[in-house]
């Protein structure tokens, strides 16, 4: 990948966001989503299909939060950093929900909180999902990162 951005790995990034993801959808999806006449392989399906997204999503936002940011670890990792990753992935959580709905991918039960966006309901909870997920899993990457750095230098 990118130079600077190898001293985060990518694996560890990915594995949190897949991690939080995968909690946060078993957790919203049960109650917020309308899945009515599903069948478990349907769920399961969509399930799967939204947390390998989420996954990627998490990867695309802190990419695209790093390169406005110049290309630069401290910088993304800075308060600036954090703002700028919180910021992309609140448009990107309002346009990509967007467009799932206008696609018509799925529908909100009655306890989705939702905003109205270019004629769509567009639900709060991912949008908040997409919002903080890729920072907070910048945050935990970037400490446990820096925990094996610190455990190994101790154990030299």
């Amino acid at each position: 990948m990118i130079k600077d951005l190898q001293s985060l790995p990518i694996k560890l990034l990915a594995a949190f966001g897949f991690l939080l993801n995968v909690l946060w959808e078993f957790a919203q999806c049960l109650v917020l989503y309308d899945m009515t006449g599903w069948s478990i392989w349907r769920s399961a399906a969509y399930m799967s299909a939204a947390i390998a997204g989420d996954a990627v999503i998490v990867l695309g936002v802190v990419a695209a939060s790093w390169l406005s940011l110049g290309r630069s670890m401290p910088a993304l990792l800075s308060s600036r950093g954090w703002i700028t990753t919180l910021a992309l992935g609140l448009v990107a959580g309002v346009l990509l929900e967007w467009f799932a709905r206008v696609l018509n991918l799925w529908s909100y039960s009655a306890l989705m909180p939702a905003i109205l966006v270019a004629g769509e309901a567009v639900g709060l909870a991912p949008v908040i999902q997409i919002t903080v997920l890729p920072a907070f899993s910048l945050y935990l990457a970037a400490q446990f990162r820096d925990a094996s750095n610190t455990a190994s230098r101790t154990r030299a």
